[in-house]
């Protein structure tokens, strides 16, 4: 049997198992490269920025997340900055639009006129009534209705004939109790039941009068003491 003094002469290509130092052997044939240009170099890629045709490298991939990041965390700083101050803008508007409301109507002599009732009959009216518009109401409806007294025993809402004096009447409220706008509504339903109450009352009150049989007073003048007995008492008068 034969001894083999050297052993990498007898097994081939043994040096690439062994770790020897590849002396007279070309690594390119038994690792199928036709030349050292295919060999990928990752030193000049990791330690180079991409270029427009080489993939990134691992320090190129952290590179780009970060920057990407950061604009992300901009954004939602934008984002968040510009939604704060929406938030602010609203929160004003809406200051301004409750201070609006509830300012007084503004209303000028054109558009209020007092044909009905003169100015400072309407002004002491409010002054003997300051806290009190279901009073003030009332008795300015008496004024206002003085030469067609008969209309005080017909629903506020179905006085067709006599419209533009309720109108009269509901901006008297409203400019002499500077009732917001936003109120308005309110305020006049509130008064105006208190105004058909009152005439349903003098309505029955007119009848059962009517029905006592022989009497000498005329209609009108059975409105105004009706009015004046709902007012003010069987035995006392109106006191406007």
């Amino acid at each position: 049997m034969p001894v083999y003094h050297d052993y990498y002469s007898y097994v081939p290509n043994a040096d690439l198992f062994l770790g020897a130092p590849p002396e007279n052997q070309n690594l390119n044939t038994h690792l199928g490269l036709e030349s050292s240009s295919q060999k990928p170099n990752l030193t000049s890629e990791c330690s180079h920025d991409v270029g427009p045709n080489q993939s990134p490298s691992k320090d190129g991939w952290a590179r780009m997340e970060r920057n990407i990041n950061q604009m992300k965390n901009s954004l939602l700083n934008l984002l968040s900055h510009s939604r704060l101050q929406e938030e602010k803008t609203e929160a004003v508007e809406g200051l301004l639009k409750k201070i609006l409301d509830r300012l007084p109507e503004k209303e000028t002599e054109t558009t209020l006129n007092y044909t009905f009732v003169p100015y400072e009959e309407v002004v002491r009216l409010h002054e003997a009534y300051p806290t009190n518009p279901r009073a003030f109401v009332r008795a300015l409806e008496v004024l206002t209705y003085q030469d067609q007294v008969y209309e005080l025993q017909t629903a506020v809402n179905k006085r067709l004939f006599t419209l533009d004096r309720v109108e009269f009447i509901r901006k008297c409220l409203f400019r002499h109790y500077a009732v917001p706008p936003h109120l308005q509504e309110d305020v006049w339903r509130s008064v105006r039941a208190s105004l058909d109450n009152r005439s349903l009352r003098l309505k029955h009150l007119i009848r059962a009068r009517q029905r006592t049989g022989f009497r000498t007073s005329t209609p009108i003048s059975d409105l105004l003491e009706g009015l004046d007995q709902l007012e003010n008492g069987p035995d006392r008068q109106i006191v406007i």
